[in-house]
């Protein structure tokens, strides 16, 4: 590596060295770990804050003989429903033998007999160790992807519109042009034909009336292979992380026009 500088900020990722003489160093890079139990701790508070309000409101005191305003309210039970489901299900796109973490459980944050959220240090600090990226992946992918097919390849995906999971993928190739595809979750039964142009293969970007996406693979993109003609089929993986979960549930929850 030459430079005309001896700052090198372009070689490592996010590190910048200042070469001060020649010969051989080592640079030493540590995790900032601790930062990330800070931020998760204050996401776990915030979440309980919302759960300790609800129920506040929702209760009956039996000293007073007074009910919460929002008692046997069936909007308020959906709702804590919706912000739950993120925590106690798989999160989507991961899979078993293919990623080391599945659930938030799995990296120490666990649900009381109320409802609150707790993190615990020693499980989350095992996990970091054992797989940092995938502590990361499980907290905040954002619709990152992979395809199991060298010839179907995921190339990209809406953070706000394409719905994370697993998608079944078939590509058909003819004269080094695409002729047709189709997709659909790996739990549907019914296709739908993708459109595609040149080697890039898009879900179905239809809108309803209040701009909602219609269909899961809204914005998903794929690249293919057009070297050698065929159908050929993928498996292809968009993963969210739980957080991101629970912000698009909020998301529904809040929108203007149909929360």
């Amino acid at each position: 590596i030459t430079r005309s500088s001896n700052t090198i900020g372009d070689v490592i990722s996010g590190v910048t060295l200042h070469l001060h003489d020649t010969g051989s160093v080592q640079v030493g890079l540590t995790r900032n770990t601790e930062t990330i139990k800070t931020k998760l701790n204050a996401w776990v508070e915030a979440y309980n804050e919302v759960v300790s309000f609800l129920d506040e409101n929702t209760s009956y005191d039996q000293n007073t003989g007074k009910a919460g305003p929002l008692m046997s309210d069936l909007t308020i039970s959906n709702l804590l429903s919706n912000l739950r489901r993120p925590l106690i299900q798989r999160t989507s796109g991961f899979v078993i033998d293919v990623d080391s973490f599945l659930m938030p459980g799995q990296i120490g944050l666990e649900l009381d007999g109320d409802g609150l959220l707790s993190l615990d240090s020693e499980t989350f600090a095992d996990a970091l160790a054992d797989d940092y990226l995938g502590v990361l992946a499980l907290i905040g992918a954002d619709k990152t992807g992979s395809s199991n097919s060298s010839r179907v390849k995921f190339y990209g995906a809406s953070s706000r519109n394409t719905t994370a999971g697993t998608y079944d993928v078939e590509v058909t190739v003819s004269g080094g042009a695409i002729t047709g595809a189709r997709i659909k979750l790996a739990s549907e039964s019914m296709w739908r034909d993708a459109t595609f142009t040149d080697n890039i293969v898009t879900g179905d970007n239809t809108f309803d009336e209040y701009n909602v996406a219609m269909f899961p693979e809204n914005g998903l993109q794929l690249s293919v292979d057009l070297s050698q003609d065929g159908t050929f089929g993928a498996t292809v993986r968009v993963k969210q992380g739980f957080t991101g979960a629970m912000e698009d549930a909020l998301d529904t929850i809040l929108k203007a026009t149909s929360g």
